[in-house]
């Protein structure tokens, strides 16, 4: 397994908390009546990102030669280790917010 450099780690946080302020505010302002379905959508999108975190990290990493160079850069920073470990990131913080709505779809259901 690659290692993740640890000046990358920030590039790799900065971009999971970008993320999750994106998820939790497109959480937000979903109708109470489609949380359940959306719960269950991205609980199966965040499991999915975490079985496959390997292999789209990987090819996120290889692509980068044909990616615009501002976006290269970034997958340049924070390598191949870095890449798996944001695509796992990804997938546990989407995988969260599913269980979340979830929950508060079958507490108000109740």
């Amino acid at each position: 397994m690659q290692k993740v450099h640890p000046t990358s780690c920030f590039g790799i946080l900065a971009a999971l908390v970008l993320i999750l302020a994106g998820v939790i505010a497109f959480a937000s302002v979903i109708p109470s009546s489609e949380r359940t379905f959306l719960g269950a959508g991205l609980l199966g999108i965040g499991v999915f990102n975490i079985l496959l975190h390997r292999r789209f990290g990987r090819q996120s990493y290889e692509w980068r030669r044909y990616m615009p160079a501002s976006v290269s850069s970034f997958w340049e920073y924070i390598g191949e280790g870095g890449a798996r470990l944001l695509y796992l990131g990804t997938g546990v913080i989407l995988a969260l917010v599913g269980c979340v709505l979830l929950a508060a779809s079958l507490r108000n259901s109740q």
